[in-house]
């Protein structure tokens, strides 16, 4: 069964991951329902102080968990660098990918078959780049090392992490803009359910496709450090 499958690069998952999360977010704005947990804070903050944008407010985000993870575990690794630069690509696209779609359908049943699919395509995107054997974006690597250091499963630690980021969205734009910006019926489903579909996807690429980064540095980093989401159910 080994030798059936496909190998494919890292960085190519990876790349393809980055771009599917931020198109699936982006589009997610403009459907209405909510946003994923993890970019509604980000979202809340834009509305705030648009002084900076959607994707420079996730930016923000991100260094923020990463000095959050690394008082807690500790340690701090230089691939942690390469997570910054991704970090820094995915801004570019959620903010390319948030000016390349135009109007939405009108119609309920269009847009909930929308908002699902951009559910289904984030939710695969996070499962590219956590099986691409490459350093994890801040944002996930956040959860998939604090399972590892809480030796817990990352299903567990996501779908917690999720709630936290809810609950500190809601309160943040209740403050400061009287609703609930970018929080709907959508965002509190993904709250509950985003872990166990990250995970599902995880094994189902892991189950067809061999993946190791193309560059040797990055594939020594990736071994020395990145935990499959799909480790210690």
């Amino acid at each position: 069964m080994e030798g059936r499958k496909l190998k494919v690069p890292g960085e190519i998952f990876m790349a393809i991951g980055l771009f599917s999360v931020a198109f699936a977010i982006s589009l997610m704005v403009k459907l209405g329902f909510g946003i994923s947990t993890i970019s509604s804070l980000a979202y809340a903050l834009h509305l705030i102080m648009p002084f900076l944008s959607f994707g420079e407010w996730n930016l923000v985000f991100q260094t923020i968990l990463f000095v959050i993870l690394v008082s807690i575990t500790r340690k701090f690794k230089r691939r942690y660098l390469v997570s910054f630069a991704m970090v820094l690509f995915f801004a570019v696209m959620l903010d390319i990918t948030d000016a390349m779609i135009g109007d939405v359908p009108d119609e309920v049943y269009l847009r909930v078959l929308l908002f699902g699919g951009s559910f289904l395509l984030m939710c695969f995107g996070v499962s590219m780049m956590i099986t691409s054997k490459m350093p994890l974006t801040i944002v996930e690597m956040f959860s998939n090392s604090l399972a590892s250091h809480y030796h817990t499963s990352f299903r567990r630690i996501k779908t917690m992490f999720d709630v936290t980021c809810l609950t500190i969205s809601a309160a943040v734009s209740l403050l400061f803009l009287g609703d609930l910006a970018g929080i709907g019926i959508g965002t509190v489903v993904m709250a509950i359910i985003t872990g166990t579909f990250i995970q599902a996807f995880g094994t189902l690429l892991n189950d067809h496709f061999e993946i190791e980064p193309y560059y040797e540095t990055l594939r020594k980093r990736s071994k020395a450090g990145t935990e499959s989401a799909n480790a210690k159910e």
